[in-house]
């Protein structure tokens, strides 16, 4: 068992229940084989239903790898978290909150990130929630909607005014995040073109595959490109080679565009049978986008073009005009809350220039 800490909280939830303070000593007895953590075969506390709340590092890795590994098809090892938590800037002190059951497992987390993003007024650190997920035979218990009350807590106590999240309207936590108090600011579009094999154009980039040597230089791209925009638009140094290093992007599908031997652009590109998708479309200018779109869709196999996890309303413009059909809106969403009840969700909408589409978040900066 894990040494209770200041950050342990208990939480209430049922009515008329007493909050469970004490170990139970099952829990030192037997160590749950990982069937029964996930189907829920674990003895309840008696007399009410009180939830302990703990950190990262009050918890045993493996449970947090575990509810990963179930809920996302992700193997979120304890060296790539620790990896991740020296490397990533953005990600909170406690890393993220869990549920533990009476036997002193963790069955539900919530995973904070700690985000500068840039608004009408100037710089604001806000919360990026994800990770949002409970094992299989816990679930319909309340321990996520706890879990991102006390998430709600330890942010109001830092300071931090505004929580963020990415999720889709067709999922049923999405209606558990409007019940807590989280709006729409934005949608991805999503879309797609059938590739019509013409007379080739003369080429105004090369698309080579990814160097870790020139990721500087995909960072400076992209900060030139969004610096009129507002919302995700400030990544920390070294952003891009962070993101290889740590496995959170995958170097193969990165695309960096050259003309007269100088960087001037990247997309990330998957390509699978007669399908090629782009995402993360960076260059110095219009010219130049269309260009490397140009050139993935010229793939000898390639059929169809899809695009995904845009939220940047020039690049829209940019595939409408390549002739693209962009399904708007989509399922996906950008939700937003005020933790600590000092803004509506109009005034945080005005705060990121939604209505003048000044809005953005690219999908290297998605969580």
């Amino acid at each position: 068992m894990r040494k209770e800490s200041a950050s342990t909280t208990f939480i209430n939830l049922g009515a008329g229940s007493k909050a469970a303070s004490h170990k139970n000593q099952a829990s030192e007895e037997r160590i749950p084989a990982p069937r029964d953590l996930i189907n829920g075969n674990l003895t309840r506390q008696r007399g009410g239903f009180g939830l302990k709340v703990v950190t990262y590092d009050e918890i045993e890795p493996e449970d947090a790898m575990l509810i990963d590994e179930v809920c996302f098809g992700v193997s979120t090892t304890p060296e790539r978290v620790k990896m991740i938590r020296e490397l990533d800037k953005r990600c909170s002190d406690y890393y993220g909150v869990y549920a533990m059951d009476d036997d002193g497992n963790a069955v539900s987390q919530v995973v904070v990130l700690n985000i500068d993003t840039q608004t009408s007024e100037g710089w604001e650190k806000v919360a990026g929630i994800q990770g949002v997920a409970t094992l299989p035979g816990h679930l319909r218990r309340g321990m996520s909607t706890a879990l991102m009350s006390r998430v709600h807590e330890l942010l109001r106590e830092r300071g931090i005014r505004i929580s963020f999240l990415l999720t889709a309207s067709s999922l049923v936590a999405h209606g558990m995040y409007v019940k807590i108090g989280y709006t729409t600011l934005a949608t991805f579009d999503r879309g797609y073109k059938r590739i019509r094999k013409e007379t080739k154009k003369q080429q105004h980039v090369q698309l080579r595959t990814f160097d870790v040597r020139v990721a500087s230089k995909l960072d400076k791209l992209f900060s030139s490109q969004t610096r009129d925009r507002l919302g995700f638009i400030h990544r920390q140094d070294g952003f891009t080679a962070m993101m290889v290093k740590t496995n959170q992007a995958t170097p193969e599908k990165f695309k960096v565009a050259y003309s007269g031997g100088k960087v001037v652009g990247y997309t990330r590109v998957q390509t699978e049978a007669d399908v090629v998708t782009t995402n993360e479309l960076v260059g110095t200018d219009d010219e130049t986008r269309s260009s490397m779109l140009d050139h993935v869709e010229r793939q000898p196999h390639a059929r169809w073009a899809y695009c995904y996890s845009l939220c940047d309303a020039r690049l829209s413009q940019l595939y409408l005009s390549k002739g693209y059909r962009l399904h708007e809106p989509s399922f996906g969403r950008v939700m937003v809350a005020s933790v600590d009840g000092s803004l509506t969700g109009v005034e945080i909408a005005k705060l990121y220039g939604k209505d003048e589409n000044r809005f953005v978040i690219y999908s290297l900066d998605c969580f």
